[in-house]
Formats: structure tokens, C-alpha cells, sequence
């Protein structure tokens, strides 16, 4: 058990650490627009259910995105990978404000 926390806490700290730089990007402006959109949610629900589950498909998503790897490459999607799998979740979780809920596009 003890083991498995470790590991997921040291993808987490990967992820929000060699990641950032990441997204800084243009997918901030994609982001900026969805704001102003968003849907207003219970904090409390936000907080005790979306986060955990968003921090799951953090992980959940960075384990896929090395598993498509291989396949991401050849065929030029690296792009279209890492933002699905690994920036819109990471976004969800850690960036987006607290009682608001992003639209889907």
C-alpha cells in the first residue's frame, strides 16, 4: 500500500513539476476562453469527489500517454495525446478554480 502512494505521489510531483513548462503555452488561451463559460459547482463536492478523481486521471492519463508512445510518435499525434491525456486533466485538477466546472468544447 505504502508503495503505491509513494508511486503515485511521485507522478504527481512529475507531472506539476516537468509539466509546467509545458503548459504555458497556447492551450492557456484554449483555457481562458472555457473560463468564462464555466459552470458554477458545490465547493464541497469539488473539493472531496472532482479533485481525487481528477488526480486519478492525472495519473491514469500520464501511464496511457507513455503506453501510446510508441504509437503517438510515427504518426505525428504526440500533440493531440499529451493534450488529452495529460494537460486537460492536469488543468482540471490543479488550475482550474475552485467551484467551477469547465464546459466541454
Amino acid at each position: 500500500m505504502k508503495k503505491i502512494i509513494a508511486i503515485c505521489l511521485i507522478a504527481t510531483l512529475l507531472v506539476s513539476v516537468c509539466g509546467s513548462a509545458a503548459f504555458a503555452g497556447g492551450t492557456e488561451e484554449s483555457m481562458q476562453n472555457r473560463k468564462s463559460e464555466a459552470e458554477d459547482i458545490p465547493v464541497i463536492i469539488d473539493v472531496l469527489i472532482l479533485r481525487p478523481v481528477g488526480l486519478v486521471g492525472c495519473v491514469v492519463g500520464l501511464a496511457a500517454a507513455v503506453i501510446a508512445l510508441p504509437f503517438a510518435i510515427p504518426s505525428g499525434s504526440m500533440n493531440k495525446v499529451s493534450q488529452t491525456l495529460i494537460r486537460e486533466p492536469f488543468y482540471y485538477t490543479f488550475k482550474r478554480p475552485l467551484g467551477k466546472n469547465m464546459p466541454e468544447e
